[in-house]
């Protein structure tokens, strides 16, 4: 299906809206995970919640567990649960094990009350690393000893961290003088490092297969096959977030979206423009802090004002934005081999895989407007399009073909390929073509204004204008 938003610079996907009357213990929801169970997790202003698509569960306050803005909640290879950030008191690390919460000394010398910071475990075997990183400062801890270990950044550096990501069980830390990464316990400069050349203030990466895409200050790149790729320097990050709400996901359609302490945008590839996502026909005006990607591809968008989940899977919205001619949509047809062909009123799109591959137009010589009306499929793979004034058109091996000149007096308006055969009408007849692209009437007497024709059974039904 194709949607026209109402906003025609915004991207309109389905979005489910979550509050307090739906079960939420508080609109203000600060992060997000899934587990392996699929059932989803946030860390919200009244602690930390659950939800698994039927009902809600809210921990009890007597945990402790975290409810300031700049919490995070992450799910370990290993499936358990983690969260840190300040409670009512004091900064706290816990972990869901075995249903229950368990909780992990933090550093003696990290703050009761860092507001930006990055957190990320990995796990190896039966025992996990956490890495803590505060605005300047990394802290390290093994379960093994249970103990922490603050490290340094090579060569004395002191650069200001705008997050951590793990990928790969590596933990990567994104600044604002380029990337590093965990190695044996040690800070180095990132394997991809070498390949940023200019671009150093990094907010954050994610990985898609075997591409690295990089969302830096107002500036998003990929790194693909050893090769620097900057797709947009203008992203309209003016500002950095102050509690590091940094959010990069790339969908299984390659579809890239982002947020830093911004709404939630999607990036076009084919215009190199950012747009907006839509909630309820809206443009979201609300700063995301944190965008997620489930495992039924949906993106979650958590902020301070409410929970929101847009189905990207089945929908999309299509308009010059995303590359078409005009954004009206007046006729489309999905070909045999999965090409999805949108007609305008006077120009015909061709998409594959969701992508505008080619534009052709149709200009009428006449003052009526041209307008396609209907596309069809012919058994030998050639496209036609009834287009009003502009006569009958026919794309064949990539040519586009008038067959029939249109006049005031004979607009086509509609198409069929009916039993081997093209079947088109005007307002008043219906023809069907022969070879050498010859033409019959198939009623004798004229019907009043055929508005469309369909292959009904062993006959041919029409629509007309009363």
């Amino acid at each position: 299906m194709v949607f026209g938003p109402i906003n025609l610079a915004a991207q309109f996907y389905p979005a489910k809206t979550y509050s307090i009357a739906d079960g939420l213990p508080s609109n203000a929801i600060y992060d997000v995970v899934q587990a392996d169970n699929s059932v989803m997790w946030f860390v919200t202003s009244k602690g930390v919640t659950t939800y698994d698509a039927h009902s809600w569960y809210v921990f009890p306050d007597s945990l402790q567990l975290p409810t300031f803005l700049s919490s995070k909640i992450e799910k370990s290879s290993d499936g358990l649960i983690w969260v840190a950030g300040k409670n009512d008191t004091e900064f706290v690390i816990k972990v869901f094990d075995s249903e229950e919460w368990r909780e992990i000394h933090v550093p003696e010398a990290w703050g009761k009350k860092q507001t930006a910071f990055s957190f990320e475990v990995i796990a190896n075997n039966e025992h996990h690393n956490i890495t803590l990183a505060g605005i300047r400062n990394v802290y390290h801890y093994s379960s093994n000893t249970e103990q922490w270990e603050k490290l340094s950044f090579p060569n004395g550096e002191t650069p200001e961290i705008n997050s951590t990501v793990k990928i790969d069980e590596i933990v990567y830390i994104n600044t604002r003088k380029g990337q590093f990464q965990l190695e044996d316990g040690e800070i180095v400069r990132s394997q991809y490092d070498p390949l940023f050349r200019d671009f150093e203030d990094i907010l954050t990466v994610t990985k898609k297969d075997s591409t690295l895409y990089i969302l830096g200050f107002n500036w998003l790149a990929k790194i693909e096959q050893e090769q620097f790729n900057l797709l947009s320097e203008n992203l309209g990050i003016q500002n950095h977030s102050v509690y590091n709400r940094h959010s990069l996901i790339v969908d299984h359609r390659d579809r890239i979206f982002y947020s830093s302490s911004s709404k939630v945008m999607q990036f076009s590839r084919q215009t190199g423009r950012s747009s907006p996502l839509e909630v309820g026909g809206h443009t979201n005006n609300i700063h995301s802090n944190r965008l997620y990607l489930d495992k039924e591809n949906n993106v979650w968008s958590v902020d301070n004002r409410g929970l929101f989940k847009f189905n990207i899977l089945n929908f999309k919205s299509y308009n010059r934005d995303s590359g078409l001619a005009e954004n009206e949509v007046t006729a489309i047809l999905e070909s045999s081999d999965v090409t999805l062909y949108l007609a305008n009123s006077s120009y015909l799109n061709v998409l594959k895989d969701g992508v505008v591959t080619r534009k052709y137009s149709l200009k009428s010589n006449n003052e009526e407007q041209a307008r396609v009306l209907q596309i069809t499929e012919h058994a030998d793979g050639s496209i036609y399009l009834a287009a009003g004034a502009a006569g009958l058109y026919r794309l064949k091996d990539g040519q586009l073909v008038r067959m029939i000149e249109g006049n005031p007096q004979q607009n086509i308006t509609s198409v069929i390929s009916f039993k081997g055969s093209i079947y088109f009408s005007d307002m008043k007849f219906i023809y069907k073509m022969g070879q050498n692209s010859e033409y019959e009437n198939v009623n004798k007497e004229p019907f009043q204004y055929i508005r469309n024709i369909q292959g009904l059974g062993d006959e041919i039904a029409f629509f007309k204008r009363y």
